[in-house]
């Protein structure tokens, strides 16, 4: 029971942490190797792995067709997406919905980071239907994503991709 008490400690840390409306400016960090200053670039947010929010690649890859070495053409042109922006899987998103039912139904008195949790709503109001699909709604929306990588590739590489869809 332990283990439970732990696992749920550390999800509603993440969440509060996730959700807090502290910025990055307040965390203490060490300067980088270079000098910089981290801090107002630092959130912890972005270092939870698969849970953190989506955000764009910004080092190492070419943002101009003009960064494209001289003599060198793009003549096919492949993209690999594994998904964008969604709600959890079935079994994930079950226990999930069983935790917030726990902090719903509780007799016990709350830490207040935690008592929040139990008087919010859960974030997919419609559990049959929004699991394992694309968000919809709010600035990480997965249909909004989707579209926006569709239309960016197609307008840059106009001409060289295959209408596989067939629309």
């Amino acid at each position: 029971m332990d283990w439970l008490l732990a696992l749920l400690s550390a999800c509603i840390g993440a969440l509060a942490i996730l959700l807090s409306p502290i910025d990055a400016s307040s965390w203490r960090l060490v300067a980088s190797r270079s000098g910089s200053d981290l801090r107002s670039k630092w959130h912890v947010r972005d270092h939870f792995g698969g849970i953190s929010p989506w955000k764009a690649k910004t080092a190492g890859i070419v943002t101009d067709i003009d960064d494209i070495p001289p003599g060198c053409v793009i003549d096919q042109v492949h993209m690999m997406s594994r998904h964008a922006e969604r709600y959890p899987t079935m079994l994930p998103g079950i226990r999930m919905l069983e935790l917030y039912h726990r902090l719903q139904n509780t007799n016990a008195t709350l830490p207040e980071a935690i008592a929040v949790a139990s008087r919010a709503d859960f974030y997919a109001p419609f559990p049959n239907e929004q699991f394992e699909q694309l968000t919809s709604t709010g600035p990480f929306a997965g249909t909004l994503q989707a579209f926006k990588a569709g239309t960016t590739f197609r307008t840059r590489y106009k001409g060289k991709y295959i209408n596989s869809a067939g629309w």
